[in-house]
C-alpha cells in the first residue's frame, strides 16, 4: 500500500530539485518508482501478464516521470492520479502490443549505443546492431 503522505513528499522534493538538481531529483525519482513498484507490478500483470510486466516497467516509469508534473492534488488522490496514469500508460502498450505483433521498443542508432557504451564500436553490417568488442 502506497504511504500517500510520504510519496506526496517524494514528489514535492523531486518537483523542487529537478530544475536546481538533476542528481538529487533523480535519487527521489528513484525512491518515488520503488515505492510504486508494487502497484506498477500489479496494474501491469492485470492488462499484460508477468511477460510483458518487466518490459513495460521502464516504459511506465519514464511516463510517470513525465507526468509528475502535471499532478493537481486539487483534482483528487494521489493514488487514484497515480493509477490511472499506470493504467493509461499499460492499455496504450498492450494495445501498440496486440496491433504491431510485440511490445514497444526503442530502437537505438550507432550514436545512442555509443553513449550507452562508448567503449566499444558498432557493427552496422550485423543486423542485430550488436556491439563488437
Amino acid at each position: 500500500m502506497i504511504n500517500v503522505d510520504r510519496m506526496d513528499a517524494l514528489i514535492q522534493a523531486y518537483l523542487n530539485l529537478k530544475s536546481t538538481t538533476p542528481l538529487e531529483a533523480d535519487d527521489k525519482l528513484g525512491e518515488i518508482l520503488s515505492e510504486l513498484s508494487p502497484l506498477i507490478a500489479k496494474i501491469a500483470d492485470d492488462y499484460l501478464g508477468r511477460a510483458e510486466r518487466d518490459d513495460a516497467a521502464q516504459e511506465i516509469a519514464l511516463h510517470i516521470e513525465e507526468r509528475l508534473p502535471r499532478y493537481n492534488g486539487e483534482k483528487g488522490t494521489l493514488r487514484a492520479w497515480l493509477s490511472r496514469v499506470i493504467t493509461n500508460k499499460v492499455i496504450s502498450l498492450r494495445r501498440y502490443s496486440k496491433t504491431h505483433g510485440g511490445p514497444a521498443t526503442v530502437e537505438l542508432d550507432d550514436e545512442d549505443e555509443r553513449a550507452v557504451a562508448p567503449d566499444t564500436e558498432v557493427d552496422t553490417a550485423n543486423p542485430y546492431n550488436e556491439a563488437v568488442q
